[in-house]
C-alpha cells in the first residue's frame, strides 16, 4: 500500500488515477451500441459517415430497440466484418451484424460552424426508414450538398445501398429505398 504524506496529496492522487478512467468508461455509458445477433437471421451493415453523424436504431436479438453509431477513433466498438467495399470506399469499421427482416430508422444531426466564427452556418437534421434482408449486406450514410463557401450546406439527405460481392472482387451497389418517417398524430 503505498502512503502518501498529507491526506491533500493522497486525495489528489486519487482523482488523478480514477478521473482518466471514469472519462473511459463513460465513452461506452454515453455512447452504447446495441447488441449484435450472434446466429439465427442476420444482415451485415456499415454506417458509412463521419463520427456521430448517423445512428441506426434497430431491434436487438432480445426485442429490445437499441441504437448503433457511427465511431471515431475516440470511441470503443469498431468492428470488420470483411464487408464488400461500398460508394464510401470505406471497407472495415463501423460494421455491424443486426437482425434480419427488420425495418430500421438512421438518423442524421449535422451542424457546421466555419472557423473564427461562433455562430452556426448551417444546420441538417434527417431520417429515413430502411428494410434490411437476412443474409444481405447493406452501407447506410448521409450526403450533404455543399454550397459555394464550403461550410454551408445546400441539401443533406439518408442514403442506403445494398452491397453484392462478384467473384471477381468487385462490388455492386443496389440502392435501397429510403421511406420517410412518419410523424407522430398531433394531439389536440
Amino acid at each position: 500500500m503505498i502512503r502518501f504524506a498529507s491526506p491533500a496529496v493522497s486525495a489528489m492522487a486519487a482523482i488523478i488515477v480514477t478521473l482518466p478512467l471514469a472519462l473511459l468508461s463513460s465513452c461506452t455509458t454515453v455512447m452504447p451500441t446495441a447488441r449484435q445477433p450472434v446466429d439465427g437471421p442476420r444482415a451485415r451493415v456499415r454506417l458509412a459517415s463521419f463520427a456521430d453523424e448517423l445512428t441506426v436504431e434497430v431491434v436487438q436479438p432480445d426485442g429490445k430497440k437499441g441504437t448503433l453509431y457511427t465511431r471515431s477513433g475516440f470511441y470503443p466498438g469498431k468492428s470488420d466484418l470483411d464487408m464488400p467495399k461500398g460508394s464510401s470506399g470505406w471497407p472495415g469499421h463501423n460494421e455491424y451484424y443486426v437482425v434480419g427482416n427488420q425495418m430500421v430508422l438512421a438518423h442524421s444531426e449535422i451542424t457546421r460552424v466555419p472557423s473564427g466564427v461562433s455562430v452556426v452556418a448551417s444546420h441538417c437534421e434527417v431520417s429515413g426508414r430502411i428494410w434490411l434482408d437476412s443474409g444481405k449486406d447493406y452501407e447506410i450514410g448521409v450526403v450533404t450538398g455543399q454550397g459555394q463557401k464550403g461550410w454551408d450546406m445546400t441539401s443533406c439527405f439518408i442514403t442506403a445501398t445494398e452491397l453484392i460481392a462478384s467473384p471477381n472482387g468487385e462490388t455492386t451497389m443496389k440502392p435501397v429505398p429510403v421511406l420517410p418517417v412518419l410523424a407522430p398524430p398531433r394531439r389536440g
